[in-house]
């Protein structure tokens, strides 16, 4: 029972899928998560985008956020010599912002929220 307790304290908000925008594949944590005070920021991204992440209205210097170009995955996560080394209790929230990486543009952002603990 106490299994099942914490996963309910800690996971997933409903395992219910996310509406996300074009051209997001999936963010991590999901909005309303509960995360660990070291647990990364993920975002994948369709190919060919580019993005910045901004973790409560703060960019994420770009030598912070990696980037796999070939499968549109980036991600950050707090540690020594970051924007901060673990994330706070309470309440976050993240924003992207992407464009297209050549060609013509497609700009967007997308915002969620989650928690730490």
């Amino acid at each position: 029972m106490a299994v099942v307790a914490l996963g309910l304290a800690f996971g997933s908000a409903g395992g219910a899928p996310v509406d996300l925008p074009d051209p997001i594949e999936s963010v991590n944590p999901r909005p309303g998560d509960t995360i660990q005070r070291q647990a990364p920021i993920e975002v994948d991204m369709v190919t060919g985008y580019d993005l910045e992440i901004f973790i409560d209205g703060i960019p994420i210097p770009d030598d912070q956020v990696v980037g796999v170009e070939a499968t549109g995955l980036f991600w950050w996560r707090p540690g020594p010599a970051h924007l901060f080394e673990q994330w706070t209790r309470g309440e976050h929230t993240a924003r992207i912002v992407w464009n297209t990486s050549s060609g013509l543009s497609d700009t967007g952002e997308y915002q969620w929220s989650f928690r730490s603990f």
